[in-house]
């Protein structure tokens, strides 16, 4: 709660979230409100017109306090055919920068004509996850092919252990590829594939056995550089990899689970909620919550599990916090603000959105399992928020007609790191991707009428980078 120094205005303020930072418009516009509407009357004690009159100033001098989804929701909402095209857009950028080999080409740098030197196993492993689950979505023999050959290149990448259950992980040392993420995600792209070969279902089984071995009694997945559980010394709380791999290896064993029919009592994921709900209360971290999010929601979806989705609903709850909802500054609306040390730092939102869009529509799914109604329409403001912010940060023909036309099959269909920045990326055009088709796949999808793109602040910067 904040204080104006106007007594008796600031206990029937709306309540701002602990750590959330200073008061919004809104609030500003129902405190100026409600304190001239007091004084009106206090004056008006002894003259009622000039009550009256004062009544009608503070309705009309000041602006109405309204909802995120009269500001910002009624005007931002995307309808499925242009999400369709945005996925398809997205999945013809994936084709256009795969490589002879399968992998993809990582990222560009248009200003500069010069593809990023940095390379990540992982991303290319989270790209094959988007390309797979377009190729299922979309039932289309291009991208099913793409993501064969992009699952293939990746396999090659792996070490094959014998043993009662074999197993399968990165080939490259710990400190170049983490194997519990590569693992986790390169499992997830084969669980995705509309019909993997032979080869692919065998190196799923390996790689879920990998996982597997990972696992400790009390359900957390180890991230230590040793895959001997004997040398298993480290405290995983403080890895720079907790937001993500764990959740990335879980979600790839909750695909497989349901896919074999493994027993509740076996389920990876449900083994480790109580050591995560853990990790998450002791310290909030918004890059945790799309993860976790994603692998508890496929368990409430097989299983119903309420203490799953009661998980889910505790971390989404808490992230739609950090989403503006008010046009402070054109092209943030629905983009999420920073958060440092525990607090909320107000910084221009970039294509990191994205994966937030990704838990939101998890987090809806598991509303709807749940046929919790007030959950199902709060995500649903706040998902079409992020997603109508994202669409900003994709390259799009008009957007792009400056260029040379052969650097134009490089950005159209992609997206950039932010509102002022137009570097492109496997993993920034992955997780909005993914979002997408979070949405198209459910089993019913709100819908307005089609609206294009914002064209504020097509070039753009933002916090950039995903995930990882």
């Amino acid at each position: 709660m904040f204080d104006s120094g106007l007594s008796g205005v600031s206990e029937c303020r709306p309540s701002l979230p602990a750590g959330l930072g200073r008061p919004s418009l809104h609030e500003r516009c129902y405190s100026n409100r409600l304190l001239t509407m007091r004084h009106g009357c206090w004056l008006g004690r002894t003259n009622p017109a000039f009550c009256l009159i004062a009544l009608l100033l503070a309705f009309t001098m000041f602006p109405r306090s309204r909802s995120f989804a009269e500001d910002s929701l009624e005007t931002k909402l995307v309808s499925r055919d242009e999400l369709q095209a945005r996925v398809r857009a997205a999945s013809d950028w994936f084709l256009a920068v795969q490589n002879a080999d399968g992998s993809f080409r990582y990222g560009w740098e248009p200003a500069l004509d010069q593809d990023l030197l940095e390379e990540s196993l992982i991303r290319q492993a989270g790209a094959a996850v988007a390309v797979s689950r377009c190729a299922a979505l979309m039932n289309d023999d291009r991208l099913e092919s793409a993501a064969t050959r992009a699952i293939e290149y990746l396999l090659l990448q792996t070490k094959r252990a014998e043993g009662k259950f074999p197993t399968r992980r990165s080939a490259a040392p710990y400190q170049l590829v983490h194997p519990v993420g590569f693992s986790g995600l390169l499992l997830l792209a084969i669980m995705e594939h509309p019909s993997p070969t032979e080869a692919m279902r065998t190196g799923a089984s390996e790689l879920a056995n990998y996982l597997r071995m990972r696992q400790r009694p009390d359900g957390s997945i180890r991230l230590s550089s040793s895959d001997d559980p004997a040398e298993d010394d480290e405290d995983d709380r403080e890895h720079p990899g907790m937001p993500y791999y764990p959740g990335e290896a879980l979600l790839a064993l909750a695909k497989y689970e349901s896919k074999n029919q493994v027993s509740p009592n076996n389920q990876a994921v449900r083994k480790s909620r109580d050591f995560y709900w853990r990790v998450w209360r002791r310290s909030k971290e918004p890059a945790f919550v799309p993860w976790q999010t994603a692998a508890h929601a496929e368990l409430v979806s097989c299983t119903k599990d309420r203490a799953s989705a009661e998980f889910v609903f505790e971390m989404n709850d808490w992230l739609i916090q950090l989403q503006y909802r008010e046009d402070a500054r054109a092209g943030w609306v629905g983009g999420f603000a920073a958060y440092v040390e525990g607090e909320m730092v107000a910084v221009e939102p970039g294509i990191s959105s994205a994966s937030y869009a990704e838990s939101l529509a998890d987090a809806l799914r598991v509303a709807r399992v749940m046929k919790d109604s007030v959950r199902e329409r709060k995500y649903t403001e706040a998902l079409f928020g992020v997603l109508r912010f994202i669409n900003q940060l994709q390259y799009e023909p008009a957007g792009v007609s400056h260029f040379v036309p052969e650097y134009r099959s490089k950005l159209v269909g992609g997206f950039r790191a932010g509102l002022r920045q137009g570097t492109v990326r496997i993993d920034f055009t992955q997780h909005a991707t993914l979002a997408m088709c979070n949405i198209l796949a459910a089993e019913s999808v709100p819908v307005a009428t089609p609206v294009s793109a914002s064209k504020e602040g097509r070039l753009s910067a933002g916090q950039g980078g995903s995930r990882k």
